[in-house]
């Protein structure tokens, strides 16, 4: 199975510095609209799913353990090498893929999501669940165009666990969350 953001040493292979999306500007810094689903600051299944005029969907791309390079084991506080559930979903509006998501999640932070988002178990009502952090970069694509992602750092319980998301080309056609 294709890798559509191949990287072998974080989420995604970033072309600038992660940093805050409300501070996202220069020449990397992308349109408004865009900047708003960065930047967004609930659960990004929720505003997708509320910004969708169709059907809200989701297909998981690959499933497999993996070994947490050192950029993931410093911010998950674990070791370099330590095994992490790999999830690649592609979430969809209308059966156009608009976002393509990526987790690091070690094998005691949550049950496995299996085909729901993983957003309905980290942002449902009485979830222990806590974002610690929420970063934005633009990354390159397999092909090397330049799209924009941002990663989440999340706390459930004692673990952590790193959700990345790349908004994909059809985001454009959707209406940017509210604040």
């Amino acid at each position: 199975m294709d890798d559509p953001f191949p990287t072998a040493d974080d989420l995604f292979p970033a072309r600038e510095p992660w940093r805050d999306p409300a501070v996202l500007g220069g020449p990397w810094a992308p349109d408004p609209g865009l900047a708003a689903w960065l930047a967004c600051g609930g659960s990004l299944t929720g505003a997708l799913r509320a910004a969708c005029p169709q059907e809200f969907g989701l297909r998981i791309h690959r499933r497999v353990t993996v070994s947490l390079p050192p950029a993931g084991a410093d911010l998950l506080r674990l070791s370099a090498g330590s095994p992490v559930l790999q999830r690649e979903v592609w979430l969809l509006c209308g059966g156009r893929e608009v976002v393509f998501a990526r987790s690091w999640i070690p094998g005691q932070a949550l049950p496995d999501p299996g085909e729901q988002p993983l957003g309905d178990q980290l942002f449902e009502p009485g979830s222990d669940a806590e974002r610690l952090s929420l970063e934005a970069a633009p990354v390159s694509d397999a092909d090397g165009a330049t799209l924009w992602a941002r990663r989440s750092l999340h706390r459930v319980g004692a673990e952590r666990l790193l959700v990345g998301e790349v908004f994909l080309p059809a985001m454009e056609a959707l209406c940017p969350p509210q604040p």
